[in-house]
């Protein structure tokens, strides 16, 4: 019997409307505590599924799936899985590792034949396959709401490399939050295999584990989203999809943490495979492993968690190897993974007592190292910067001036100078925002804003403006190179 075929006997099943309530005193309270957040309205539905080795302790779901027809949620509802794809996406990536068909330590372009990124820092030896799965690779930061309503082709993933695909900062050095790295990742995917990303994540994946109703592509049957108000999200695609895209249930995604327990009727990856896969990067930033948060405890726990919110749509996987735990919390609302972290929390520090401490203990050493600071200019920051932006083959001059007081202004294609909000590094990154708006076709009668994450080199400032839509539903958010020198 192939090894595939023995996991799916071995896993639990169950039928698609089966519930188990909790058995325990504790998770008996949060349970009211989730039933009552539902009944006020706060969100349409919540479903929970939490496990221990390969005993299933509490799989309910709460609420709606869609309300206005009354379909009831259920473990095998389908949501939106938003950046939870990215712990997805990083583990078929490692599967393939495992299988001698692509080196991690090997650069991207080794392996990436249906698409062409652009290199504004570093050669293409420099971006190596890790950094892909670790957002270390200084490709930008992205996402596009493409609605159902508005008729329009959904680009390929290799059409969203060519137009998005850029190395903005020298790969290897700087974690730039991007859910473009993972589109990246999942065009790596198919041309490695030989065979779409849907396909493989389908076969390779989700059936060897029995998770049957997960799903690269929408189905019909994923849940409705609401926004905080209420009000239906309009039916979409969330691109990229690789980095937050997917759908699976909660029953489903309990399998998958399953198997990163190392569990042996849930085992695609070696124990061996699972160790490197849960490490500490070898990267600027350690809390973040190959699509997982990764919260190392003092008590010697690992606290894994891949989380996402979109429109309609918020998700958290915890997995506890130490403890054997997984825990998944899903919403169809439009309440940001706050929500639905909060409950996952709840529910691991009421199964393991000494958990809730050991994570207070992390949060207050690790939190002010990642805490936003004051951007204060000393002299040499001060004055004139004078450079261009980037928008395929358009470019738009920028001016930026420094002033003593800690202010900055920004005029983009000589339009009059717009103070810079909210400016303040974040690690070694500037970020700053502003109310204006950037003078670009694609842009034109789209309400938006302009953020920005920029490094300084020298003399030299770069990295991207990012156009943020504004309007009444969320639309997007599309990356430009820019660089500028101090000067006149």
């Amino acid at each position: 019997m192939q090894p595939r075929l023995f996991l799916m006997v071995l896993l639990p099943a169950a039928s698609a409307s089966a519930q188990v309530r909790p058995q325990l005193p504790a998770l008996d309270s949060l349970r009211a505590v989730v039933q009552s957040r539902v009944d006020r309205g706060e969100a349409a539905s919540v479903t929970l599924a939490v496990a221990r080795g390969g005993q299933v302790l509490w799989e309910e779901a709460f609420g709606w799936a869609d309300k206005e027809t009354r379909v009831p949620a259920t473990p095998q509802t389908v949501y939106p899985l938003a950046s939870l794809s990215k712990a997805i996406t990083a583990t078929a990536v490692w599967l393939l590792a495992q299988r001698g068909r692509l080196r991690l330590d090997a650069p991207v372009s080794r392996y990436l034949r249906s698409a062409r990124l652009t290199y504004l820092r570093g050669r293409p030896d420099d971006l190596r396959v890790e950094h892909l799965l670790n957002m270390a690779g200084g490709i930008p930061h992205q996402l596009t709401y493409h609605y159902d309503a508005d008729n329009r082709a959904v680009p390929t993933v290799a059409e969203q490399i060519g137009r998005f695909g850029v190395v903005a900062f020298p790969p290897g050095r700087h974690h730039v939050y991007s859910n473009f790295s993972f589109a990246v990742a999942d065009q790596l995917i198919a041309d490695v295999a030989g065979v779409p990303y849907p396909d493989f994540l389908r076969d390779e994946l989700f059936k060897p584990l029995g998770m049957d109703h997960s799903f690269a592509d929408r189905p019909a049957n994923v849940t409705k989203g609401y926004f905080a108000d209420g009000k239906p999200v309009e039916a979409n695609r969330f691109l990229p999809r690789g980095g937050a895209g997917l759908y699976a249930s909660a029953r489903d995604l309990l399998r998958f943490g399953q198997m990163h327990l190392g569990l042996e009727s849930a085992r695609l990856l070696s124990p061996a495979t699972l160790e490197r896969l849960h490490a500490q990067p070898d990267l600027p930033y350690p809390y973040y492993a190959n699509g997982w948060g990764r919260l190392p405890l003092r008590t010697g726990s690992l606290m894994l968690l891949a989380n996402g919110a979109i429109a309609g749509a918020a998700s958290t996987l915890l997995v506890l190897p130490k403890e054997n735990l997984v825990v998944v919390c899903l919403t169809n609302s439009t309440l940001g993974n706050d929500f639905t972290d909060a409950v996952g929390f709840d529910v691991a520090f009421a199964l393991v007592p000494d958990l809730k401490p050991a994570f207070e203990a992390l949060l207050a050493e690790v939190g002010p190292q990642l805490a936003p600071r004051p951007f204060v200019p000393t002299p040499d920051w001060q004055g004139r910067w004078t450079g261009t932006l980037r928008a395929g083959n358009q470019t738009l001059p920028l001016r930026l001036e420094v002033k003593a007081d800690s202010t900055a202004w920004i005029s983009v294609d000589e339009k009059p100078a717009q103070r810079v909000e909210q400016l303040a590094w974040e690690r070694d990154l500037l970020n700053g925002r502003w109310p204006g708006t950037l003078p670009l076709p694609e842009l034109a009668k789209r309400p938006h804003d302009v953020q920005w994450e920029l490094v300084r080199e020298g003399n030299r400032l770069y990295g991207v403006f990012r156009a943020a839509s504004t309007g009444a539903k969320p639309e997007f958010l599309w990356p430009y190179p820019v660089e500028l020198m101090k000067g006149p």
